[in-house]
């Protein structure tokens, strides 16, 4: 849930809602909520993973659930055609955490109803009135230090951009060395069949081929170390590839021309 109250300069309530919506779980101790004032007069409200815009008077008039990371310090910008640039944590899937050594960003471009060809989903929401009493109350201040900027200079850095919003880093197992080398697919880009390669030994091998969504498209079972599988029914774009064994989770992408 989300309590949101606007007040005047002077403090005086002036309405308080409460938002409430299904979603992932906040953990205690997460970055806060950002609001912003927009335009058109209303607030975009960027929560964990969800982004709602409110009117002037706090009512909701869209509400949508991001795919990103749901501990990272998500924000929401808007830009000069009226939609919105929110950038975050992640996204990762399929792993536990990113390795501190390799952070990802990730950036989405919506336009004014907060709509985006990916990564993107709408979140249904309840908005009801709250009813808050508010008392006055006298604050003193004392001197407690002296405030520090700290700006760090950044002189070179390797930069890794990737289109989608899925990333695969590591395994369940956390074998992070190993899962990257522990599959090949072949050839790649294709255009008719992959033959994806499974390089340790397993009983039982689970295939999953997602898009960049996150949608599963092909889910296939073997007991070889290889597999013929056809994707000429799949659009132009970035797949990934899950295999899952007793040996933990290995993941890998391939483009379809």
């Amino acid at each position: 849930n989300i309590f949101l109250m606007k007040t005047d300069f002077a403090g005086n309530i002036l309405w308080s809602k409460q938002f409430l919506f299904m979603s992932d779980i906040h953990y205690v101790g997460s970055p806060s909520d950002k609001i912003h004032e927009t335009s058109d007069g209303g607030y975009v409200l960027m929560a964990m993973k969800e982004i709602i815009k409110i009117d002037s008077a706090g009512s909701v008039l869209w509400a949508k659930e991001l795919f990103l990371d749901d501990m990272g310090t998500n924000e929401a910008i808007e830009t000069k055609d009226k939609g919105y640039m929110i950038a975050g944590n992640g996204p990762v899937m399929f792993s536990l955490r990113a390795p501190w050594n390799i952070p990802q960003i990730g950036l989405i471009k919506t336009d004014s109803l907060g709509n985006s060809s990916q990564c993107i989903y709408n979140l249904s929401i309840n908005s009801t009135s709250s009813t808050l009493v508010s008392d006055a109350v006298s604050f003193s201040s004392v001197n407690a230090g002296m405030v520090m900027k700290m700006q760090p200079v950044i002189n070179s850095t390797m930069l890794m951009v990737d289109s989608g919003c899925v990333s695969f880093i590591g395994s369940i197992n956390e074998k992070a060395n190993k899962s990257e080398n522990a599959i090949s697919i072949y050839p790649n880009p294709a255009n008719s069949n992959i033959t994806i390669g499974i390089l340790q030994i397993a009983k039982e091998n689970t295939i999953i081929i997602n898009n960049v969504n996150g949608q599963e498209l092909i889910k296939r079972q073997t007991t070889n170390d290889k597999l013929l599988i056809d994707v000429c029914n799949l659009p132009n774009g970035i797949y990934f590839i899950k295999v899952v064994n007793e040996n933990g989770v290995s993941v890998g992408k391939f483009v379809k021309d």
